[in-house]
């Protein structure tokens, strides 16, 4: 287990680095125009993703495991869906889908892990976007409704057809 971990953590860590180095150049270099701003969102998304778990041995892999579970905090839900909209702007464009977010600004916060948030969200996105390689629509909305948070990724792709095996999962 310690030498599979230790090979992961390799082939993993040196891309990674290489990213994040490359990043942390253009957040130091660029100074970007007010309509540029946005270009940012993604950059500070991306660079907190490059920072991978410290798997060199089966022990740090436990320890990890232990430190990854949810870490809750207040967020804006409205602004982790902006970020994440202007993260996948550019696959969203070459699929001729368009992205909305629907979200009040005077939502209260949201008590989550934005780590584990934003990687449910990211995932249901790109599952949504797959959906659609002709285009359609892509909607991230948050609400609240009778004290509850409601969150919904939804696309306007074709679905799953219900012979489809998958569709009973």
């Amino acid at each position: 287990m310690g030498n599979l971990a230790a090979a992961v953590a390799h082939e993993v860590r040196n891309p990674l680095n290489a990213i994040s180095m490359g990043l942390q150049r253009l957040k130091l270099e660029f100074q970007p125009t007010d309509d540029q701003r946005r270009l940012l969102v993604p950059t500070e998304l991306m660079l907190g993703e490059t920072q991978p778990p410290q798997l060199r041995s089966s022990s740090n892999f436990s320890r990890w495991r232990a430190r990854s579970r949810s870490k809750p905090k207040r967020c804006r839900c409205a602004e982790v869906l902006k970020e994440l909209a202007a993260l996948q702007e550019s696959d969203a464009k070459r699929s001729n889908v368009r992205i909305r977010v629907i979200a009040a600004p005077n939502l209260p916060p949201l008590t989550a892990d934005p780590s584990h948030l934003t990687q449910v969200l990211l995932n249901l996105m790109l599952n949504g976007l797959q959906a659609m390689p002709n285009g359609g629509t892509l909607t991230l909305e948050a609400k609240t409704s009778n004290g509850n948070f409601l969150i919904a990724v939804t696309d306007t792709g074709t679905g799953i057809a219900p012979e489809n095996p998958a569709a009973n999962v």
